[in-house]
């Protein structure tokens, strides 16, 4: 994204997507999940890219072709092989991190309800959280749909795990909403944390069934 996009409120800080390119005019055709959901495509300055972020942190990643035919069943069942691994925390070697707790997986609810429990969490980043486990579990459920057609014999746990995500999208919004409540009155009463927590507790349930369903 440019200056002027920023100055303009235009988010599209994130990864986005090049299209395209026009050397007269030195310009990168993009698509930005933040921009009518990647379906309009704009116009990028060549010498415009990765200067928005404070961080000045820039990456750009280019995928070649693929040199050998992919896979197709066997590389849906690595992402699901892979789900219920992050779930487990067994999917990528222990290292020490920057977070205290570092929880990770399944692990990562608990921590997040104690932080409730404890007075530590903040209406503003809880509400932040809360919209991540929207999106990215909403992305699981739409998954989980598409994986009917590829395995046709699983059809029925696939649908129970795109219903449990569901399940976990809708409590991931009242919690949502709960925090943002909470940010607007300038912090959680003590009601207001008791259920924050209670919500995080039946994300966890949501997501436990979920994996759960994914692994048989």
């Amino acid at each position: 994204m440019t200056l002027e996009m920023k100055d303009e409120g235009i988010r599209a800080g994130a990864w986005g997507l090049l299209v395209g390119y026009d050397e007269s005019d030195e310009t990168y055709a993009v698509r930005h999940q933040y921009v009518d959901r990647g379906r309009e495509t704009y116009a990028v300055r060549y010498d415009a890219l990765g200067t928005v972020a404070s961080a000045n942190w820039f990456c750009v990643l280019v995928f070649d072709p693929p040199g050998e035919s992919v896979e197709v069943v066997e590389t849906h069942l690595r992402a699901l092989r892979n789900a219920v691994a992050f779930a487990k925390d067994t999917r990528w070697p222990t290292t020490t991190g920057h977070h205290r707790g570092e929880a990770r997986g399944l692990a990562a609810y608990p921590l997040w309800r104690d932080a409730f429990e404890s007075g530590e969490a903040e209406p503003g980043y809880s509400q932040y959280h809360a919209h991540d486990l929207q999106v990215f579990r909403g992305h699981a459920a739409a998954y989980m749909r598409e994986l009917v057609e590829v395995f046709p014999a699983a059809a029925s746990l696939l649908q129970q795990a795109a219903g449990q995500y569901d399940r976990l999208v809708d409590t991931a919004t009242t919690l949502h909403d709960r925090c943002a409540a909470a940010k607007d009155a300038g912090g959680f009463s003590e009601d207001a944390r008791a259920e924050a927590a209670g919500l995080v507790t039946a994300a966890l349930q949501a997501e436990r069934d979920a994996i759960a369903s994914i692994q048989a």
